[in-house]
């Protein structure tokens, strides 16, 4: 049993390691440059509260937040950056009012994936917002992310013992390279 648990612990180290170094994949895609904008924690929480008084209303389980993915920030700058979404995407959105509640929010808000067979129970939620100026009118536009996501047990077991393996870090390559990391 000790052996068991000695493999999976370097198995998991290995794994991780692994992610880390596949970080630095170049864009082909993405332009460089300066860094447009940057993340505003402010208006995260306060999108995410918004988020969890939707779900409230309409009687819905609780979902989790995480208040940090690496991922969902790193798309959301890549979209600042160039301007465009990679595609139309639910729960992501450019505004000029974060406070109040968009089409986009409230149908991400109102999602329940339990009642289909196909999407995993999501159990957690997380909310990314950048925010740029507006090139013609000089006010703050905030480009807005909320994603949800199943626990974070069935995160990792997809992640790392499925077939997803081998594509967990394909969302990496249309990553602007100023927002690595970011």
């Amino acid at each position: 049993m000790k052996n068991q648990v000695s493999l999976l612990a370097l198995f998991v180290l290995l794994s991780t390691g692994l992610s880390a170094q596949q970080a630095t994949v170049p864009s082909k895609e993405a332009p460089s440059g300066p860094l447009q904008g940057e993340r505003d924690r402010a208006t995260e929480d306060q999108v995410a509260k918004l988020f969890e008084t939707i779900r409230v209303g309409a009687k819905l389980p609780r979902l989790w937040r995480i208040k940090h993915h690496d991922r969902l920030e790193q798309e959301v700058c890549t979209m600042a950056q160039t301007g465009t979404f990679p595609e139309p995407l639910p729960g992501v959105y450019k505004t000029f009012q974060p406070d109040l509640i968009s089409p986009e929010l409230k149908k991400t808000a109102l999602f329940n994936g339990s009642d289909t067979k196909s999407n995993p129970d999501y159990e957690r939620y997380s909310v990314a917002v950048w925010r740029t100026t507006d090139a013609k009118s000089g006010k703050p536009t905030y480009w807005v992310a909320i994603a949800l996501f199943p626990s974070a047990a069935s995160e990792f077991f997809w992640t790392y013992f499925t077939d997803d393996v081998f594509f967990r870090n394909d969302w990496k390559e249309h990553i602007a390279p100023q927002c690595r990391g970011k």
